[in-house]
């Protein structure tokens, strides 16, 4: 029986017991046993039964005395299973001594469902009740007959006085007969007379009564109840001696601010006393309320929830052929889902293109409807031009249930991966180096046809080699390195274990992590070196540099825009994916792509942004702005992310202006990639920013009487550099050690960017450092003089409007796969997306008013985003924040559209955090 969660959920949580099972019948078909399928917790509670012993195994098993039963229990329940329809009884089990209300029904055949209740508390109440009741009634007749027999002994008192003494010694041995019973009774008791008035009250308890029995005993019902109870005991009383008829009611009090419910029963005592048997049915009524929630839960989860369902009646000719079906009921899920309300039509109608559908639907749900068998499948709907995943059952003979969940999306999502996948391969494929991936055994698990070229040996034979194994001793260290969870590089000699041929190579590998950061092997890139052999050692050393620089220009350069093209798609899908209900496993292979493919983009990132400086591609966008501030904001930053053992302290000198004119993103890149690295190499101590002003000549460049110098130190008293190292740090993928590479991960770039950066600035870089004490790294840049007057006019506060709690969002994006991706992204958030698919549409459908914020694709058909974003700014002045989205993620990329025209610039794929945080930008907390 296949579960949902919101199922599972109410059945295990539910106040019933609930159990499914399967009937066994005999080689003659008679049911002679069933099997426990499932089980919920009220079910171990009611029976005493475990879960974890009975499941799978047969009753007869489990219970022999079951089969002994005065009642046929397998007859009963092989009866529902085999013919269908349900069943409801009130019967005592021998085997457990309860009673049970049983509900008994069958979902499909040869297997049946029961729903039931311990009642065996009220059934012995009530039988109790009833007892008392008739010995009430019995002791009130032996007193009548009692009194006539008084009578006639009176006229004879004299002499027959000591016949008297005994009779009365009787009457008192059954008024203790009768107190006996009275206090036997669990029920609260109250006798009145015919004007109401309490003679007695009797209770198991104090606390039952409410009220102490003094404040009761001989005081008018008027004087005790409250005021509705007064009206409804005095109708119990007039009504009671009027017709001599047992009286009942019922009513509710508040008891210590808690409501509790009670029943009532009255009947006659002699001739002008009456006897009200009161029931505390408090426990009963919350276990039916309880009940009645539940069911109405399991109903609006049935209507409302996501998956649609429907029940049907199928239709055959007169050679038992299915030839349609017809719809007797739909809920709404079904109709959003297909677009079409069925109810009381036949398929054939609701969807007129189904016989031309390349699947047989009526066939496939004839055999359901015939056979009783479930099935399961995944399948495209041609005529409604959508993907269902789709549960079929019999519910009884020649009808179904069907429940649909659309996947569309779903499928189109593994479409676009699959396509990443293979556009990955072919890159791997034709990568212009060698490619080797191993285990964490060492093991050679998946190479590419590059490497089998460089190391001459066919793939079925690379595959499956034990790294370990060979024989060079610094080989086999750079391996450990990265089975230890560190990149390693090698430069020499590569020989084959199954060849024995010698290669020159230059290996860089690196671990593959799991999400909780365990090794799970390695992967390296191998550079063949044959051809550098042959040269003299000053021509091969110039070669090697030529090829890094083109190498790391073009290939790192054209690769990393290669991989993120398909990774656009890949982490998009892994962050729908990841929202939705996934099995533990599938959630830690889930994690391992989304932290995987998130440490490559920032690579590709930081190699985009060196090789577009490298390419002199870089335009520096000048802007006022208050550098203090700026300067503040950044310690302020990096301080939280210090561990406790590290202060961070900022000194402004006070020449330094408070404003400047400068590329304020790319001072904040230098500056942070200084910080960030003072942080990494600093475990305890200090860290200290020092700002001040410069001579002229401490800048590369002259500068004019209008621009100011500025130099920026971070010293640190972190581990330090040795001197001979130092030259060696702001050039392009420099690492300090072996030592330092294995502790400090890192590309290599930062250094050499920020070098760049400061560069463009008329400034300089540089390093001091002594060993185990500290380092001071510094640059200098030259920045125009702004007037205060000049700073306030032009850098006016805007006032952020407060957010909506969720917004009306117009997407424009002309790639299919990302609006698919974006907008179930958007609304997962509880956002409204409309899209369109080039600016042009952009501009036709914005209306003032009718969005909160619109996101801006920069590259789009027929007219692009940027000339999109003027247009609207021109028309009007009311305009929401415009969100600038590309796929190229080069540094200066956000300030460059910031500076065309939009309010802040998002990278693709659109993440759910970086959504969140430019909300928070642009709107406020």
């Amino acid at each position: 029986m296949k579960k949902g969660n919101y199922r599972e959920n109410i059945l295990h949580n539910a106040p019933f017991g609930y159990a499914y099972h399967r009937i066994i019948l005999d080689d003659k078909g008679h049911p002679v046993d069933f099997q426990y399928i499932e089980v919920n917790s009220s079910f171990e509670k009611m029976t005493g039964l475990k879960a974890k012993d009975i499941l799978g195994k047969k009753a007869g098993d489990i219970i022999p005395r079951l089969k002994h039963e005065s009642f046929d229990w397998f007859a009963l329940y092989g009866k529902i299973a085999l013919e269908g329809g349900e069943e409801n009884i009130i019967k005592y089990l021998e085997t457990f001594d309860r009673w049970y209300k049983i509900h008994v029904c069958s979902p499909e055949k040869h297997y049946f469902s029961t729903i039931f209740y311990d009642i065996t508390s009220e059934v012995i109440a009530n039988e109790k009740l009833k007892k008392t009741e008739q010995q009430l009634r019995d002791q009130l007749e032996e007193d009548k007959v009692m009194n006539e027999e008084l009578t006639v002994a009176n006229e004879e008192l004299i002499n027959i006085n000591h016949e008297l003494q005994t009779m009365t010694q009787a009457l008192g041995k059954t008024n203790d007969h009768f107190n006996a019973l009275i206090n036997s009774i669990p029920d609260m008791i109250f006798v009145f007379d015919r004007e109401g008035v309490f003679l007695d009250c009797r209770a198991a308890s104090a606390e039952e009564l409410i009220l102490a029995p003094e404040e009761f005993l001989h005081k008018k019902d008027k004087e005790v109840l409250p005021p509705f109870l007064y009206q409804l005991n005095q109708k119990a009383l007039t009504d009671l001696f009027d017709t001599g008829q047992p009286q009942t009611y019922s009513y509710t009090l508040e008891v210590k601010g808690k409501k509790r419910y009670f029943d009532a029963r009255m009947v006659k005592m002699g001739t002008d006393k009456a006897l009200s048997i009161v029931r505390d049915i408090t426990h009963q009524k919350i276990t039916e309320e309880k009940l009645r929630e539940s069911e109405i839960t399991f109903r609006a989860l049935f209507e409302k929830g996501p998956i649609g369902v429907a029940y049907h009646k199928m239709i055959y000719d007169d050679r038992g052929k299915p030839v349609d079906y017809l719809f007797l009921d739909a809920n709404e899920s079904y109709e959003k889902l297909t677009g079409v309300n069925p109810k009381d039509m036949l398929v054939t109608e609701a969807f007129p293109g189904i016989k031309k559908d390349p699947f047989n639907w009526i066939e496939t749900f004839g055999k359901v409807a015939r056979d009783g068998k479930e099935i399961r499948f995944q399948q495209y709907l041609q005529p409604n031009n959508r993907w269902y995943d789709c549960v079929a059952y019999q519910y009884k003979p020649d009808h179904f249930v069907a429940a649909f969940l659309e996947i569309t999306e779903q499928k189109l999502a593994e479409e676009a991966l699959r396509k990443s996948e293979n556009k990955f391969r072919l890159i791997f494929e034709k990568s212009p180096m060698g490619i080797l991936q191993f285990n964490q055994q060492g093991i050679v698990t998946e190479c590419n046809d590059y490497l089998c070229t460089i190391i001459k040996s066919p793939r079925e034979r690379i595959i499956g080699v034990d790294l370990r194994k060979i024989s060079n001793i610094d080989l086999q260290q750079a391996l450990e390195e990265v089975l230890a969870g560190n990149p390693a590089t090698y430069t020499g000699e590569f020989q084959t274990i199954v060849t024995k041929i010698s290669t020159p190579v230059r290996l860089l590998a690196s671990p593959v992590l799991s999400d909780g950061n365990i090794v799970e092997g390695g992967i390296c890139l191998v550079e063949d070196r044959s051809d550098h052999l042959e040269k003299e050692k000053y021509e091969q050393q110039i070669a090697i540099a030529r090829e890094s620089v083109r190498f790391k220009q073009n290939f790192l350069a054209n690769m990393s825009h290669e991989i993120r093209t398909p990774l656009t798609g890949i982490m998009g899908v892994i962050d729908i994916l990841s929202e939705s209900e996934l099995s533990t496993e599938r959630k830690e292979h889930m994690e391992i792509l989304k932290n995987t493919s998130e440490n490559l983009m920032e690579i590709v990132n930081q190699v985009l942004d060196f090789s577009k400086i490298e390419d002199g591609k870089v335009r520096l966008k000048r802007i006022d702005f208050n550098f203090h501030e700026f300067l503040q904001q950044s310690v302020r930053f990096y301080q939280k992310l210090c561990n406790g053992d590290v202060s961070m302290s900022l000194t402004i000198h006070p020449e330094v202006p408070e404003w400047l004119n400068a590329d304020k993103s790319r001072l904040s890149q230098i500056l942070n990639n200084l910080l960030s690295n003072a942080i990494k190499f600093t475990d305890e101590g200090t860290i200290h920013l020092e700002v001040s002003k410069v001579e002229q000549e401490k800048v590369q460049t002259e500068a004019s009487p209008q621009e100011h110098c500025i130099k920026v130190a971070v010293t640190d008293s972190g581990i330090g550099i040795e001197p001979e190292k130092l030259t060696g740090l702001f050039k392009p993928f420099a690492q300090v050690d072996d030592r330092d590479i294995r502790r400090y991960e890192g590309t290599g770039l930062g250094l050499s960017i920020s070098k760049q950066l400061a560069a463009l600035h008329g400034g300089d870089t540089g390093a001091v450092s002594t060993p185990d004490e500290g380092s001071t790294f510094w640059f200098t840049f030259r920045a125009g003089k702004v007037t205060q007057q000049t700073a306030s006019k032009d850098n006016p506060t805007p006032e952020k409007p407060s957010p909506p709690k969720t917004f009306r969002i117009l997407l424009a994006e002309d790639k299919t796969i990302n609006q698919k991706v974006i907008t179930i992204l958007l609304k997962h958030m509880g956002h409204q997306v409309t899209i369109a698919c080039d600016g042009q549409q952009v501009v036709q459908i914005y209306k003032s008013g009718a969005f909160d914020l619109i996101l801006m694709d920069i590259q789009m058909p027929v007219m692009d985003g940027v000339a999109a974003t003027h247009a609207l700014r021109s028309m009007y002045d009311d305009l929401p924040p415009v969100v600038g989205l590309s796929a190229n993620a080069f540094e200066g990329d956000r300030e460059k559209y910031m500076a065309l025209g939009m309010d802040d610039y998002l990278t693709k794929p659109l993440r759910k955090d970086a959504f969140l945080e430019m909300l928070t930008r642009v709107f406020g907390d």
